[in-house]
């Protein structure tokens, strides 16, 4: 049913296998996904600070506190905003270096609002993030330019180095 093409997913996700065994007695999955490598040393998060302007855009209000946080207790200047619509309108305004948006901003896509941004600020930079990317969406947006695609939820030492690793990056301009 669902629940297996779920498991399947989240395990193709991971780069794991998922076994299945089959006898009189009944069926037996066993899931094998990869040992990752440590997390970095929370010293490292130290060394990553910034000034610039980032903007996150997410709909869920827990998440744009919890990034909030993060990034202002980085030296960031944060601007939050749970409407993609929203962030555009700001976007003719403000000055923003960074976009980090969740994949499944509303109303409008996380695709559609980089593309908006672009014709805004030309050469601005963008991470999306999501719990899932469907591979055509994932490939449309790093086509765009958008700089990364980090799985959720956040973690602080990924985010950051793909924060600074994005400042670092040249954009693409569309003319």
């Amino acid at each position: 049913g669902l629940g297996l093409s779920i498991v399947n997913a989240v395990v193709d996700d991971h780069r794991g296998v998922l076994d299945l065994e089959t006898d009189s007695r009944g069926s037996c999955f066993t899931v094998y996904i990869p040992a990752i490598e440590s997390p970095r040393d929370a010293q490292n998060c130290e060394t990553l600070f910034g000034n610039e302007t980032v903007m996150v855009v997410d709909g869920a209000l827990e998440n744009l506190k919890n990034v909030f946080e993060m990034l202002q207790g980085s030296g960031y200047s944060v601007i939050d905003v749970c409407d993609s619509s929203e962030a555009l309108k700001i976007l003719q305004t403000e000055n923003v270096d960074l976009l980090l948006m969740n994949a499944n901003v509303k109303p409008i896509s996380a695709l559609q609002t980089y593309f908006g941004a672009l014709h805004l600020r030309a050469g601005i930079r963008a991470i999306v993030y999501a719990d899932h990317f469907q591979k055509a969406e994932a490939n449309e947006l790093l086509s765009l330019g958008v700089s990364a695609l980090i799985q959720a939820p956040l973690k602080r030492p990924e985010i950051l180095n793909a924060i600074q690793q994005a400042l670092r990056e040249r954009a693409i301009p569309i003319s």
